[in-house]
């Protein structure tokens, strides 16, 4: 009410998302939505929003609400489809265990990409789609390749198991 915005402006939606992410409210997923469909906001607006977003919750584990997160990341190709949108989608789609579908993407990001985030995403979570189908020695050699190209990767936390102890420990400080 002390807002000078109108309660469907744009920049009231972003403080209220903001807020709402503050507290861990689970109501942040949809706000992103509607932040994501809002007529003001221009495509680059919503992809940065919604990659940001779901490149965050992949980091640090696997979706609570997965329906969500499918729809952020389908809604996040639909508006742009760049290796880097289609690597948080496959990532997004391991977690959600469409393993296929998910290792089609980021096989196709590891073979086109330039970039060091996009090739350690999709190592990772190739190493997690390999650990989960019983092939831990690929599992173990995504794993590796991505903790050598950013050690420091927030998501290596997910497959520190599959690192040699000293690449592990490195993971866990």
């Amino acid at each position: 009410a002390k807002h000078e915005f109108a309660p469907d402006d744009l920049t009231v939606l972003i403080i209220l998302s903001d807020k709402l992410d503050e507290r861990n409210d689970p109501r942040h997923q949809e706000s992103l939505l509607k932040l994501a469909a809002h007529p003001d906001a221009s495509t680059t607006f919503r992809c940065h929003l919604l990659d940001n977003y779901l490149t965050g919750r992949l980091a640090k584990e696997p979706p609570s609400n997965p329906n969500l997160l499918d729809q952020l990341s389908a809604r996040l190709l639909e508006l742009q489809d760049t290796l880097t949108t289609r690597g948080t989608r496959g990532s997004i789609l391991i977690d959600l265990g469409r393993i296929e579908e998910g290792k089609a993407l980021l096989k196709d990001v590891l073979v086109k990409t330039t970039g060091e985030l996009d090739k350690t995403y999709a190592n990772i979570f190739l190493a997690l789609a390999e650990k989960q189908q019983g092939n831990l020695a690929l599992a173990r050699e995504h794993a590796e390749k991505a903790a050598k190209i950013d050690p420091n990767c927030p998501a290596l936390k997910r497959v520190s198991d599959l690192l040699p102890s000293q690449s592990k420990e490195a993971v866990v400080k």
